[in-house]
């Protein structure tokens, strides 16, 4: 199996355990269209929502209103900080069991493959639904399974639409790519999830799916990062995560 240098990033938790980067990380990451992309969305939609407009009444002053979803956005912060908080615990958990010592390369490769699967399903699909909450926001309807069908509006709503790819088109198609390019590969969760590959005893190399392919996991595992690096710097830069802090912090 071929190796990966991770690339150089300083990672620390703060007290309330939302991932700080480097300045030169953050940077970096700026510089990509990724970031420039996902900014560009996800900002406009949380300006818009914050947004008061005058409301005319019966006697003036004007009463200034916000965006008929943000009573329901803001709704969701306890929720969003909560879940948040525990799925960077995990990372941080799956992050030190990966620097284990005296492992061999076998256990490594498993370490490795189950730490993917560990982190796709916690941090992943957690700053997924983060999104998708955003275009819900925005007046996009993503719709539960089963009956009666019903637009999802919450995080407990959106964890149960079990179906990935379902969330993962829904994001793509309001021009939100980089959760199905870097952070959630479906194929590879499943693939880990049934047990559906093997690894070499002695060199570690692991192959898996339907044509047995040789998994680069350490390569999947640094692309992961690359996209929750960037989601989480957006979410810093547009102000949503002082914000966020701020409304939690006041029980609003």
């Amino acid at each position: 199996m071929s190796k990966r240098k991770s690339t150089t990033r300083t990672k620390s938790f703060t007290a309330d355990a939302i991932l700080v980067l480097s300045e030169a990380r953050k940077n970096e990451l700026r510089q990509s269209v990724d970031y420039r992309k996902t900014k560009k969305i996800l900002g406009n939609i949380f300006s818009n929502i914050r947004k008061t407009t005058a409301k005319v009444g019966p006697t003036p002053p004007p009463e200034f209103v916000y965006h008929p979803e943000y009573q329901n956005f803001k709704k969701n912060c306890k929720e969003m900080w909560r879940k948040w908080r525990e799925a960077q615990r995990i990372s941080r958990i799956l992050r030190e069991l990966k620097r284990a010592e005296n492992q061999n390369e076998e256990q490594k490769s498993m370490i490795n493959m189950l730490g993917y699967l560990g982190l796709v399903e916690s941090l992943g699909v957690t700053m997924m639904h983060i999104a998708l909450l955003f275009l819900i926001a925005n007046g996009r309807e993503l719709h539960t399974k089963g009956h009666p069908t019903k637009h999802a509006k919450t995080f407990k709503e959106l964890e149960g639409i079990w179906d990935n790819n379902y969330k993962l088109g829904f994001l793509k198609s309001s021009g939100v790519s980089i959760f199905g390019k870097k952070i959630v590969n479906t194929e590879l969760r499943n693939i880990i999830a049934h047990l559906n590959f093997t690894v070499e005893k002695n060199s570690g190399e692991i192959r898996g799916g339907k044509r047995n392919k040789i998994i680069d996991i350490e390569g999947k595992i640094s692309n992961f990062w690359k996209g929750i690096d960037i989601v989480n710097l957006v979410l810093e830069d547009i102000g949503f995560v002082a914000w966020l802090r701020q409304k939690v912090a006041s029980h609003e």
